[in-house]
């Protein structure tokens, strides 16, 4: 792989930790809430679903 490859690479994982990093601190800012005024969903400008697609794929899950 090229240099260039490579950094594309490490871009992705870089954007894909942020994501997750958004998205946990999102949820813990409003315990959890989702759906709804003052949820998750609305913080990050995002559909309730496309958060929910978004938990999933990052592998986010709530313990406790």
């Amino acid at each position: 792989m090229s240099e260039a490859g490579l950094h594309i690479s490490a871009s992705c994982v870089d954007m894909h930790l942020r994501e997750k990093a958004n998205i946990e601190n999102a949820l813990q800012a409003t315990d959890w809430k989702i759906y709804g005024t003052g949820g998750a969903a609305e913080l990050l400008g995002l559909k309730p679903t496309t958060l929910l697609s978004g938990i999933k794929k990052t592998g986010i899950m709530k313990i406790g």
